[in-house]
């Protein structure tokens, strides 16, 4: 579903530094469209959500579990009852080692006073889906905002969740702690966003000495 994953030179996913991502996310309130329609608020906090829980697209807007191309059941995604105000957390389903479980993640205060903001204004029920639109409609909302933005059009809206796990490694974050903050089910999996990229290989070189 990604062609484009894997960086071409440094073998590392396909990621936007934070600037990026602000940018991606701040360009929903621009599109003329979404504006017409009263939704670029609601996509707004969408993206937002994405990046800082650093999900798959389906934890979040609810959708298929699926293994080997057979569905076994399905994602509630995220709902108001999901939100622990007090412990800034959402909790989240996701899959990890081919089970569901709940996972609960530690987002921006802000971040939670809006969803529920969003969820009391538009009077969403506490078990309904705060984002009730599929993969596909995720997709175009992230398209959409990608040429709003001016950014490259390999972006995806699971462009978003290794953005959130490069952001977790330039803030120095240990791997085990990656893995759990992404749900992976083993530690191989988080380690391909530690690979050294060509400029981490040519900056380390720069700084050896051998006298």
């Amino acid at each position: 579903m990604y062609p484009d994953i894997f960086h071409p030179t440094g073998g590392i996913p396909q990621h936007l530094n934070f600037e990026e991502i602000r940018q991606l996310i701040d360009a929903c309130l621009d599109v003329p469209n979404w504006r017409r329609r009263n939704l670029a608020e609601r996509n707004e906090l969408f993206l937002e959500t994405l990046w800082q829980a650093g999900c798959r697209v389906g934890e979040i807007t609810g959708g298929h579990q699926k293994r080997k191309g057979e569905i076994i059941g399905r994602y509630p995604g995220l709902r108001p009852c999901d939100i622990d105000i007090r412990r800034s957390s959402l909790n989240i389903q996701i899959e990890k080692r081919q089970r569901a479980i709940w996972h609960w993640v530690k987002v921006e205060p802000q971040l939670i006073t809006q969803l529920v903001a969003y969820h009391l204004e538009n009077d969403i029920p506490r078990e309904t889906r705060i984002f009730a639109f599929g993969k596909r409609m995720a997709e175009t909302i992230v398209k959409a905002a990608v040429i709003q933005a001016g950014l490259p059009s390999w972006i995806h809206a699971h462009t978003l969740r290794h953005s959130h796990a490069m952001h977790l490694r330039g803030q120095g974050v240990h791997p085990f702690i990656m893995q759990e903050a992404l749900g992976h089910a083993t530690i191989g999996s988080t380690l391909v966003y530690s690979r050294a990229s060509d400029e981490d290989s040519a900056r380390a070189k720069a700084q050896i000495r051998w006298s």
